[in-house]
């Protein structure tokens, strides 16, 4: 914030503050006074809030002025996803004014961090430590900002408040005051700055922001944030915004203030889906051990009662992940209690993979994962989601079946750049009228490396899209959610495009049918007629997403694809996304924006190696999800809608 002037606008002026020139007059009488909180009429009541920990590399600002709605939902369509808001009132307005940024930024989704902007002038009155944290502490109060959340105080511009002795004592005060508050005190590291680095480093119980200021100290522990540009032009804000990047410190805080979730009023009809943020629920590394070859190839997970599934659950979405299998191998994945008949998910020795499965759930609302390789492997399970029980008929719910083999091309194969065509039919309940089908489908043993498209065989071009990505001799499979034909000679077919220079096997399996209809029904799922790409770093101006850093993605209104009209939010969305070309192991989270990040993971990768999975996640309510490269280098990625959830 090193633009502001030497009595911050923030801070209130000589009028606001009681200040003649730099002298103090009668500070209990001052605008900001505690008692004078609730003035303000026009602002209204503070919005149910959560605490949220900001995943690194995620973009946000601050600014000199108020924002209005307008402006913040421009800023939100430009991709910032907080707003560091000042608990100080703007000169000539109302006190509690500040409050309408904070219940604005609410209102389309953004996430919020609380700071105190400085005055000049109490840098001088020791008093003023106690009155100023008094006031940030009693907003917060007064907002419902959670507690757990970071505070942090502006400290630049002190060059008036020595000795530095005094100014340490100055900076305890206020940050006991929060500390004491059930806040999490933070420093805004500005400049000019009395404090040396020394000193801003012996500072106990605080975390970092830093200034875009080449001049301001470098705190050793870190910081959760990092102020990158000053007064940036957008969205037609007097004077600009600062842009702030989200971190990590070195003790692994994060930067850390509110989120705003949308109300969540879950479906009832039979076969709708109730997605949810991505939990885990097995992980054979810390609870079951490897799973081994032999009698004992196979585990039993309970999937009821479990990660939010409720009991009236009839079929599950998860993510399985093979972690470090011991050979060349698959998992197949059935409800507990049926019969085995495909393979969920492919791998080779020592390759961590994941798949995106919907399975039934069977006796006692269990599932059963079975490895079939020679040697030892761990799982590990992340639910997205569950489908509820009942009869599926209302349009776009879903009628799960046991996996049925409707495609298998071993020993022909399917020639490079060409096609074949999947007639999905074969698996569906008598009578029942589908206009989607989910498979699992797989390369297997491909000439060369390239990708299969999935799309309905009616259709007279093949998209730009990919839904498996495959290097030579690598069997991999992934989950694709299409739509069908549901006339013509081609009803309940689709193609599979081999986009690659040889020749490749092909296996598909049905997991479950999308009634047909006009869809009207929350949970039910609304197939777009084409998988539309939202996301291709490749072709960005800020490219590859860094190493333990995140992207933030609109899901919505995106190449004129308005998912239920312009400014719906849905429930949730089904995309592919694609890992291309990472430079290091590791793997992808997504999830919605108003959360933390998961323990989940929605993508596994190695090196110079593309891979896809499909992710079916939430939607956050700013119309975002988030991507979270956990690895040690920079990856590109991209993601392609295949359709949404209804809300």
């Amino acid at each position: 914030m090193r633009r502001f002037s030497s009595v911050r606008r923030f801070a209130g002026t000589a009028a606001v503050l009681g200040l003649v020139g730099s002298a103090l007059v009668a500070p209990a009488a001052a605008a900001e006074s505690v008692p004078r909180l609730a003035v303000a009429a026009a602002v209204a009541a503070p919005p149910v809030s959560a605490p949220i920990k900001i995943t690194p590399g995620l973009k946000g600002f601050d600014t000199l002025n108020l924002e209005s709605p307008t402006q913040l939902r421009c800023l939100s369509d430009a991709g910032y996803s907080f707003d560091m808001v000042n608990t100080n009132d703007p000169d000539g307005t109302p006190v509690g004014t500040w409050q309408n940024e904070y219940n604005a930024a609410a209102a389309v989704g953004m996430n919020v961090v609380l700071f105190q902007g400085y005055d000049r002038a109490s840098w001088a009155v020791p008093s003023e430590a106690t009155r100023r944290a008094t006031i940030a502490r009693d907003k917060a109060v007064h907002a419902k900002y959670p507690r757990g959340s970071q505070i942090f105080l502006n400290l630049e511009n002190n060059l008036n408040g020595g000795p530095s002795t005094k100014m340490i004592a100055w900076v305890n005060t206020w940050v006991s005051i929060i500390r004491a508050a059930g806040y999490s005190p933070g420093i805004y590291v500005g400049a000019p700055q009395l404090l040396t680095v020394a000193q801003i480093n012996a500072i106990p119980n605080v975390v970092f922001w830093r200034s875009f200021s080449a001049s301001a100290p470098q705190a050793a522990r870190g910081f959760v944030g990092r102020q990158t540009t000053v007064s940036s032009q957008s969205c037609g804000i007097v004077g600009g915004i600062d842009q702030d990047i989200a971190g990590t410190d070195g003790r692994g805080v994060q930067l850390t203030g509110a989120a705003f979730p949308k109300p969540v009023v879950q479906p009832t009809a039979g076969g709708a889906l109730v997605p949810l943020s991505p939990t885990r629920i097995l992980d054979t590394r810390l609870h079951q051990g490897a799973v081994a070859p032999g009698a004992l190839k196979s585990v039993d997970v309970q999937i009821t009662g479990q990660a939010h599934v409720s009991g009236t659950a009839t079929a599950v979405v998860l993510n399985v992940t093979a972690v470090n299998p011991g050979a060349d191998g698959y998992l197949s994945v059935y409800p507990t209690g049926g019969t085995r008949s495909a393979s969920s998910l492919n791998f080779l020795a020592r390759q961590t993979v994941a798949n995106l499965v919907t399975v039934k759930l069977g006796t006692s609302g269990k599932i059963t994962v079975y490895n079939g390789s020679g040697r030892t492997t761990d799982l590990v399970a992340d639910v997205a989601g569950y489908y509820l029980s009942g009869t599926a008929s209302q349009p776009g719910t879903f009628t799960a079946v046991n996996p049925s083999r409707v495609l298998n091309t071993r020993p022909t194969g399917v020639a490079g750049n060409s096609s074949t065509i999947v007639q999905t039919a074969k698996a569906a309940p008598s009578g029942l009228p589908y206009d989607s089908v989910v498979l699992n489908v797989t390369a297997v043993a491909p000439k060369a490396g390239g990708h299969l498209t999935v799309y309905p065989a009616g259709s007279s071009s093949i998209p730009a899209t990919s839904n498996v990505n495959f290097l030579p001799g690598r069997n991999v499979p992934n989950m694709v959610t299409v739509p069908v034909d549901t006339t013509g000679p081609t009803s309940g077919a689709v193609k599979i495009f081999n986009g690659s220079a040889g020749r490749t096997d092909l296996l598909a399996d049905v997991a479950g049918y999308y009634r047909s209809g006009i869809r009207s029904a929350d949970g039910s799922f609304q197939p777009l007629p084409a998988p539309t790409r939202i996301l291709d770093t490749r072709r960005t101006a800020a490219g590859r997403v860094p190493s333990t850093s995140a992207l933030s993605v609109r899901v919505t209104d995106q190449n004129g694809m308005a998912l239920g009209g312009a400014g719906y939010v849905p429930r949730a969305v089904v995309l592919n996304v694609s890992v291309i070309q990472p430079s290091a192991p590791g793997y992808l989270s997504v999830f919605p924006s108003d959360q933390s990040v998961p323990t989940a993971s929605s993508v596994n990768f190695v090196p110079r190696t593309d891979i896809a999975n499909q992710v079916i996640v939430p939607v956050g309510p700013d119309g975002r999800v988030v991507l979270y490269n956990r690895s040690g280098g920079g990856t590109d990625l991209l993601a392609d809608v295949a359709g949404y959830i209804r809300a």
